[in-house]
């Protein structure tokens, strides 16, 4: 699979979509390594302590955790790459506006805990995850959609509605994988992770089959 990214490189009006797909990437894959520590959580009285539990121990954490594939060079290489596509397709400015905002909440959710503590950091953790995964998932959507419309002609429309089908299955397995890790279920959410994986490829390659149309040849 190696040898397509290397080809695409050595082609120069290529190069802004090798950067969108390691973009995609780094988001897709993460490697969180613990940091600083956050301030020592502040128990409250409930009556659903397991769950309080799971959100603050294994969802938020008690660290910083670094992302070592950094998520959030992913939004700033992909919100740059958006800027230059803007002028090939207008479906971009989409995706500068998801990124910007993702990019934002994900910050916000990383420094929430140095913010805010007991019930507060419980509540708005549970919350900003699933935005958080949402916002991800649209993201990687947007980033890979418009490159498929700018593929759409009569003789590849078949070809195309597989690739955004395939496209469609990877944002899909993601947002499971995440939900997944949200429940502990981590061996489950590995499983769905590699599947993103291997179907984001797999979109990647197609694409790469029609690269004469994307550069308008």
């Amino acid at each position: 699979m190696l040898l397509p990214f290397c080809i695409l490189w050595r082609e120069d009006r290529m190069k802004k979509y090798v950067v969108l797909i390691v973009a995609v990437l780094l988001l897709i894959v993460d490697i969180r390594v613990p940091a600083v520590a956050y301030p020592v959580f502040e128990e409250f009285r409930t009556e659903a302590p397991e769950t309080v539990d799971l959100i603050i121990n294994h969802v938020v954490g008690d660290h910083l955790r670094i992302d070592l594939l950094s998520d959030t060079l992913g939004y700033v290489l992909l919100a740059i790459t958006a800027i230059k596509l803007i002028g090939e397709n207008t479906g971009y400015r989409k995706t500068l506006l998801w990124s910007a905002f993702s990019l934002g909440i994900y910050i916000y959710q990383n420094l929430m805990p140095f913010l805010l503590n007991g019930n507060e950091r419980f509540r708005i953790g549970y919350l900003i995850y699933f935005v958080a995964v949402f916002l991800e998932a649209m993201v990687i959507f947007r980033a890979v959609y418009p490159v498929c419309t700018k593929l759409e002609t009569v003789e590849n429309h078949r070809y195309n509605n597989i690739t955004i089908i395939i496209l469609l299955i990877s944002v899909g397995t993601g947002f499971v994988a995440e939900a997944l890790y949200f429940f502990d279920l981590i061996v489950l959410s590995v499983i769905y992770l590699i599947i993103q994986l291997v179907t984001m490829i797999v979109c990647w390659y197609r694409i790469f089959q029609n690269r004469k149309l994307l550069l308008g040849e």
